[in-house]
């Protein structure tokens, strides 16, 4: 049962920080296309 919930947190922290990269991604290539627009 441990070590089942080791596992699935461990999927979760991974599931967590690639939704923070992808989030963080779209952030800046938002700001970068606004950026450029203004210019």
């Amino acid at each position: 049962m441990f070590w089942s919930f080791k596992r699935l947190n461990k999927v979760t922290l991974y599931i967590y920080i690639t939704g923070i990269t992808i989030l963080r991604q779209h952030v800046i290539t938002s700001m970068y296309y606004s950026t450029h627009q203004k210019c």
